[in-house]
């Protein structure tokens, strides 16, 4: 199995806080985009059995939603200490996809089946779902 210098130059780099060299013209032969370094200032423990979709902060704690037919899961987690405060699954014929937090109300889509799941942000109780309309390349 080889390497592509991309891969070496991202995996060579994470630990160190450095971006990679990376530009439009490399992408889309546009001008050079800028590239923002980062900086670890803690880690957390994960279930490295879970395939992460979505992951964002909102109202000071952290929310995964993750994926793949029948292990998809919307979780509520301490934003510090990484508890698990409450969570929802999908049913198996879903494929849990990307998620988003807007007001009080969580979302999130699905893969293939193209609905969206509307949670509420507390407690991520289902209030509601809803066939979505899927446009590429708007």
């Amino acid at each position: 199995m080889t390497t592509s210098s991309a891969e070496t130059a991202a995996s060579s780099v994470l630990p160190q806080g450095q971006a990679p060299d990376v530009n439009r013209a490399r992408v889309y032969g546009q001008t050079n985009a800028p590239v923002q370094t980062y900086q670890i200032v803690d880690t957390y423990s994960h279930d490295t059995n879970d395939y992460t979709e979505g992951l964002f902060i909102h109202d000071g704690y952290l929310y995964e939603a993750t994926g793949e037919f029948g292990k998809s899961r919307l979780k509520k987690s301490n934003l510090t200490t990484g508890e698990v405060i409450c969570e929802s699954r999908l049913d198996v014929r879903y494929f849990g996809e990307g998620a988003t937090a807007f007001e009080d109300k969580v979302y999130w889509l699905t893969y293939l089946s193209t609905i969206c799941f509307v949670y509420r942000d507390d407690n991520l109780k289902l209030e509601a779902s809803s066939a979505i309309q899927v446009r590429v390349g708007v």
